[in-house]
């Protein structure tokens, strides 16, 4: 309201944008929809701030569970141009992948690896994550096995318990698939240990 009250364009959509991003990551997603309604009409001609709008409706749509609704987002934003924004062109993978466009999924995070290069480990270890689960998804386990073995050697290496356990989940699962039934034991055992030391519940 405050921003309303005195200002720019600018600032009114910033404001809806950072609110809709805040309200989905408690899990209200009506209401943060609802602001980003408020905020796509305003960014008017200025791509900069619609892209902006668009990528907070990308996250939101992939954590509310809504790829019809991420994947149309997706479309408007690659319209603008390309995307040069690693995290969400990790987004771009995961509705992607969701919808069972695999190659678009997988060209999306190598795109994000070519931008954001291999300095930032923490980064690296999720988008290799997501790699190793668009592979699961489209039922290629031996690439998911290679890339979630990856995952697992970068979150170690940035000292990541929970991204570990995780990359270590989705290697067993991809193991299991494969019928590698003591590999899968021992990674899913592994991840299981890290989860319970740390007190992951999840």
């Amino acid at each position: 309201r405050r921003v309303d009250g005195g200002g720019t364009r600018e600032e009114r959509v910033i404001a809806r944008v950072d609110a809709a991003r805040a309200l989905a990551s408690v899990h209200l997603f009506q209401e943060a929809y609802r602001r980003l309604d408020e905020a796509l009409p305003l960014t008017e001609s200025r791509d900069d701030l619609h892209a902006r709008a668009l990528s907070a409706l990308v996250e939101m749509g992939i954590r509310s569970g809504d790829f019809a609704r991420a994947i149309r987002a997706v479309e408007k934003l690659e319209a603008i141009g390309e995307q040069a924004d690693p995290r969400l062109l990790i987004g771009i993978a995961q509705a992607r992948a969701a919808t069972g466009d695999t190659t678009s999924a997988l060209r999306a995070l190598d795109r994000a690896d070519e931008i954001a290069g291999s300095g930032d480990a923490v980064a690296a270890s999720e988008r290799e994550k997501q790699r190793g689960l668009i592979y699961l998804y489209s039922r290629d386990f031996h690439a998911a096995t290679r890339a979630s073995a990856r995952a697992v050697e970068l979150a170690r290496s940035a000292g990541l318990r929970y991204e570990t356990a995780a990359a270590l989940h989705n290697l067993g699962d991809a193991n299991r698939r494969l019928g590698e039934l003591p590999r899968a034991y021992a990674a899913l055992t592994e991840s299981r240990e890290i989860a319970e030391a740390s007190g992951y519940e999840r």
